[in-house]
């Protein structure tokens, strides 16, 4: 009997040894034929700030976005839209926000100033096809004034 038990016992580890190997080639596999998700620079797409966009300066507002197609100058709407904003100095919370559809290329986004001062706005957009493009805006939150400006490839 002592045989039949060590045999059992290598096949117990040969098991786990065969489930390892077939759960790192699943992560493998799956990593390789992933399509990347990694936000890229597409030229083709413009996305900008509408005004007037900002009523108050610290609370609430909307912010709306455009965006369409370089080349026709078609609006797309029917891109997933995620807004992330960064105050410039360390300490503040990022405020989050999105809009999955918009109107004309036109996309009314919810959005809350917590302060005046210095923000990057982060804008990423999932087109239907799967790609997914990224667009910073600098705002300045100031007095009675907010100013918009996109970020040049020099300050990315």
């Amino acid at each position: 009997m002592g045989g039949v038990t060590a045999r059992m016992g290598g096949v117990t580890v040969m098991k786990k040894y065969l489930i390892a190997l077939i759960l790192l080639s699943v992560f493998w596999l799956q990593g390789c034929s992933r399509v990347s998700q990694e936000a890229q620079h597409n030229d083709s797409i413009n996305v900008e700030v509408v005004s007037p966009v900002f009523s108050p300066i610290v609370g609430t507002d909307e912010i709306v976005l455009r965006v369409t197609d370089d080349q026709s100058g078609a609006p797309i709407s029917d891109a997933y839209l995620s807004v992330k904003g960064d105050m410039t100095h360390a300490g503040m919370v990022p405020v989050l926000s999105s809009a999955k559809a918009g109107i004309d290329g036109n996309y009314a986004i919810p959005f809350e100033w917590t302060m005046g001062g210095d923000w990057i706005l982060t804008v990423n957009v999932l087109l239907p096809d799967g790609a997914l493009i990224e667009r910073n805006f600098n705002l300045v939150v100031d007095g009675d004034n907010v100013t918009c400006a996109p970020v040049t490839e020099d300050e990315e």
